[in-house]
């Protein structure tokens, strides 16, 4: 299976293994191809998860959630419509880039969407930066979250499962 994938204007070729990028926020992103119910499933981690002091800070996830208006029938992005997504996927990933308010965990591409969860200070201020994240692609269907996780255990159970 060979799958290019182009993640905030870094464009990386997967080959069934896992590939170790680095994004502009200063943070190294892994990258891997799973198979999830017959489709593919795209994830991209920070390469190691915040410090338990940083996790005590940082109690609620926030989901935000991009549906692609263009699918190819494995449910990812036609290319050339994600080619024009780079913009979008950097700033969805720096939405909560103040370290006051969150840090990104996961990426997560599968079903024709792209999710990007945040551990955040709280939802009132992780939804401030994502309506103004927000307001910059009026043509996308952006949805947002949150769900109290104190324990970090979406995260962890994720990454029990699919994190090398």
């Amino acid at each position: 299976m060979f799958v290019l994938y182009s993640v905030a204007g870094v464009v990386a070729a997967l080959i069934g293994y896992v590939v170790w990028i680095e994004i502009r926020a200063q943070r190294m992103w892994v990258i891997s191809i799973h198979t999830y119910e017959g489709f593919p499933l795209l994830l991209r981690h920070i390469d190691r998860l915040p410090f338990p002091s940083r996790r005590k800070e940082l109690p609620t996830l926030s989901i935000i959630t991009h549906t692609f208006s263009e699918r190819s029938p494995d449910e990812l992005p036609e290319p050339a419509y994600n080619d024009d997504l780079a913009e979008l996927d950097l700033a969805m990933i720096t939405v909560m880039r103040d370290r006051r308010i969150g840090s990104p965990v996961l990426i997560e591409t599968f079903g024709g969407k792209c999710i990007y969860y945040h551990y955040v200070v709280d939802r009132h201020s992780a939804k401030r930066q994502f309506q103004k994240a927000r307001l910059l692609f009026p043509d996308e269907m952006i949805d947002f979250d949150t769900r109290e996780d104190p324990e970090w255990g979406f995260i962890d159970r994720y990454a029990k499962n699919y994190f090398p």
